[in-house]
């Protein structure tokens, strides 16, 4: 039969000196290796949290959305060049209702995707310091959970985007004149396009870097495990 505490009734412990016993650990118990060993173990691991996997599926879910809108908006811009083109040699080609549509659009997938990079860097600050809070949670060491070369290499991609950020504010000519308004066009549409080329190609490392940190955490370590797989 257990024995139990002298003061409270839960499992005792012996306790050192001449003090009444057994007590829990609560009232002076110390419980011996061997019974520390067994409440562990009994404990069982931790899992990670249901909401930190739903968080991870839609910010890369939001992620890929990006992607595919830089695809487009990349898309958008080849066609913007060729309408700069024709309106050189056909200087009327600006007043018909599908060659305002091509650079409106062209303009406002600009607007959308220039602000959208704020929005998306705090949605990453976010996130990760989710992942970073699940990871104590589970006992893992935070700092090997959330440091891998994607997200080095990720955020050395933000200086030259940020720069990019103020380039693509430009605004353009005068149609008045077709050369210039064509210069200007081309000059736009080529910075605009390795900009948003590079923001796939960082938005390409974060989505591998949220699958390392998935795997990381799908390991469900206590606090004290060797390593993070």
């Amino acid at each position: 039969m257990p024995t139990l505490c002298v003061r409270c009734g839960a499992p005792g412990y012996p306790v050192p000196g001449d003090g009444p016993g057994p007590c829990c650990a609560r009232h002076g118990g110390v419980p011996s290796a061997a019974e520390v060993a067994a409440l562990v173990a009994g404990a069982g691991p931790r899992r990670p949290a249901w909401w930190w996997r739903v968080c991870t599926w839609l910010f890369v879910a939001v992620t890929v959305i990006h992607i595919g809108l830089l695809a487009v908006h990349i898309r958008v811009l080849r066609r913007a060049v060729a309408v700069a083109e024709r309106f050189v040699e056909d200087p009327g080609a600006i007043t018909h209702p599908d060659v305002a549509a091509v650079l409106d659009l062209a303009q406002l997938l600009a607007n959308v995707l220039r602000d959208g990079l704020w929005v998306y860097l705090v949605l990453f600050v976010l996130w990760f310091a989710t992942v970073g809070r699940e990871a104590t949670r589970l006992g893992h060491d935070r700092h090997a959970v959330l440091r891998h070369w994607t997200y080095h290499l990720w955020r050395i991609t933000l200086v030259p985007l940020i720069v990019a950020v103020v380039l693509a504010g430009r605004v353009l000519p005068d149609d008045a004149d077709p050369a210039a308004f064509r210069d200007a066009v081309v000059a736009a549409g080529t910075t605009a396009t390795a900009f948003n080329a590079l923001r796939i190609v960082a938005l390409t490392l974060v989505v591998g870097y949220a699958v390392v940190v998935w795997r990381r955490l799908g390991a469900t370590r206590r606090r004290g495990a060797s390593t993070v797989p």
